[in-house]
C-alpha cells in the first residue's frame, strides 16, 4: 500500500530556490529519521514530498497518521489538497506508482506532450539553448521510466554546455540529431509503463575477452567472437574496451529472449563494468554499440547491470574466449556438460550444441585446426585438464565454478 503527503513550504523564507530546496531536504531527512525511530522505516522523502509504503492497508494507514501528527507537532503546515490516503496507485514526483501490478508509468498527458515536442524537432535545423534545455529537462524526466534513456541524453547536454547564452543557437545535425531521432522513434512505440526493477527475474550473463577473441555464456547458450575476422575495427582496442564490447554484444544478442528481466552481466574487468553501468566512454565505436544495446533493452523492457567477478571464478567465459587455443574446445565441452548436468539433468548436454550456431562462419573457419584435434580427442574421452577419464556423470559431478557466483 502507498500513501503520500506534502508539506507547505511557506514556513521557510525564499532567499534562493536552490538554498531553500537543500535546506528543506535536510529537514525532511530529520523527520524521516524520527519516523524510523517510531518503527516506520518504509518511507521515501524528497524535499517536501513524503511517500509512505506499507505491507498492508492497516500498516500504511498507521504510518500515514503518525507522519501527519508528527509534522503538525513539529510546526509544519500540511498541504491537505495533495494529501493521499493509503491506496495501491498514486502519483509521486510526477511518476505513477502501482504497487498491485508492480509497475511505474508516465502520465498520458506527459507522454503526449513529449511526443509533440520531439516531432517538432524533426523539421528543425537549429534550436536555441533555452529550447534544448526544455527538451533535455523533459527527456530527463522520462528517463525515470525509460530505462537506458540517459544514454541518449549525453550529446544533447554536451551541446547545451557549448552554448553561452540562452538565445544562442546550435545546429541540429549528426550525432545530436541521431539521439533526438532515437527518442522520437522510441516514444512512439512506448506505452509509458515499466515494471519495478526489483520485481524482475534475474538472468546472469558471463563474459570475458582476451587479445584475440571474446566469449559469453547465458543460460546454456554461448557466443564466441574473433576480433580480427568478426570485428576488425575492434582488434586494436585496449583490453578494457574489448571486455566491454563483448558484454554489450552479448546483451544485444540475448535481450530479445530475456524480456521483462534484470540482466546481470558478470565480467572480470572493473573498467568494463563501469563503462556499462555509466553508459559512457571515450571510444565512439563502443558508444555506438552501447546505444544499440540500450535500444534493444528498452524495447524488451530489460534492466542491465554489470558486476565484477574475480578472474579465478570466471572459468567458463574465459575458456570460451580462448577457443582458438589448443585444448580449449575440450575444456569448454566439459564445462558445458557440467552446466547441463547441474541445471537440466542431462549427462551429455554438449551433444545439443552446433559450433556454427555460436559463432560466425569466419570465426569457425579460423578454429578448424582446433576442431579437428578436438574431434580426435573427444573420441577417446580424455579430459586432460582434470586428469579424469570420461565426461561428467550423475555419480561424478564437478562444481560449476563461476555459474552460481554471488558478489559480496
Amino acid at each position: 500500500m502507498l500513501s503520500g503527503a506534502e508539506v507547505d513550504r511557506k514556513v521557510l523564507t525564499h532567499h534562493a530556490t536552490y538554498a531553500v530546496g537543500e535546506y528543506f531536504q535536510r529537514i525532511s531527512q530529520v523527520v524521516k529519521r524520527m519516523l524510523v525511530r517510531r518503527g516506520h522505516d518504509l518511507i521515501v522523502v524528497f524535499q517536501d514530498d513524503f511517500l509512505i509504503i506499507g505491507r498492508d492497508y492497516d500498516e500504511c494507514l498507521e504510518a500515514w497518521l503518525v507522519a501527519i501528527n508528527l509534522l503538525l507537532k513539529l510546526g509544519f503546515e500540511i498541504n491537505y489538497g495533495k494529501l493521499v490516503a493509503p491506496t495501491v496507485c498514486l502519483v509521486f514526483l510526477g511518476i505513477q506508482l502501482d504497487s498491485e501490478s508492480c509497475e511505474i508509468s508516465l502520465p498520458a498527458e506527459k507522454i503526449r506532450d513529449l511526443r509533440q515536442l520531439l516531432d517538432s524537432y524533426a523539421a528543425r535545423s537549429r534550436a536555441t539553448k533555452r529550447q534544448l534545455q526544455t527538451l533535455a529537462g523533459k527527456l530527463n524526466f522520462a528517463s525515470r521510466v525509460v530505462r537506458g534513456g540517459r544514454t541518449f541524453l549525453r550529446r544533447i547536454l554536451n551541446c547545451i554546455q557549448r552554448l553561452r547564452r540562452p538565445s544562442h543557437k546550435a545546429k541540429i545535425s549528426g550525432a545530436l540529431k541521431d539521439d533526438i531521432a532515437w527518442w522520437q522513434q522510441y516514444m512512439h512505440c512506448f506505452n509509458g509503463v515499466a515494471a519495478f526493477a526489483d520485481h524482475l527475474h534475474i538472468t546472469p550473463i558471463l563474459t570475458d575477452a582476451c587479445i584475440k577473441a571474446g566469449g559469453a555464456f547465458c543460460n546454456g547458450d554461448f557466443k564466441y567472437v574473433n576480433w580480427e575476422v568478426d570485428l576488425p575495427h575492434c582488434s586494436m582496442m585496449p583490453i578494457n574496451y574489448k571486455e566491454a564490447m563483448i558484454a554489450v554484444r552479448a546483451v544485444i544478442q540475448w535481450a530479445p529472449y530475456l524480456a521483462n528481466r534484470k540482466i546481470y552481466v558478470y565480467t572480470d574487468n572493473q573498467c568494463a563494468a563501469a563503462i556499462i553501468n555509466k553508459c559512457a566512454c571515450k571510444n565512439e565505436t563502443l558508444m555506438i554499440a552501447i546505444r544499440q544495446m540500450f535500444w534493444v533493452t528498452a524495447r524488451n523492457d530489460c534492466v542491465v547491470k554489470a558486476l565484477y567477478m574475480p578472474g579465478d571464478k570466471h572459468i567458463l567465459a574465459d575458456s570460451i574466449s580462448r577457443l582458438h587455443e589448443p585444448g580449449q574446445l575440450l575444456h569448454v565441452e566439459a564445462l558445458l556438460n557440467e552446466w547441463w548436468l547441474c541445471h537440466k539433468g542431462l549427462d551429455n548436454g554438449f551433444a545439443y550444441y552446433s559450433l556454427a550456431n555460436h559463432m560466425s562462419l569466419s570465426a569457425l573457419c579460423s578454429l578448424l585446426p582446433q576442431v579437428e584435434k578436438w574431434q580426435t580427442l573427444r573420441r577417446r574421452w580424455i579430459v586432460t585438464w582434470t586428469g579424469t577419464d570420461g565426461p561428467p556423470t550423475r555419480s561424478q559431478p564437478r562444481p560449476c565454478t563461476g555459474l552460481n557466483y554471488e558478489p559480496t
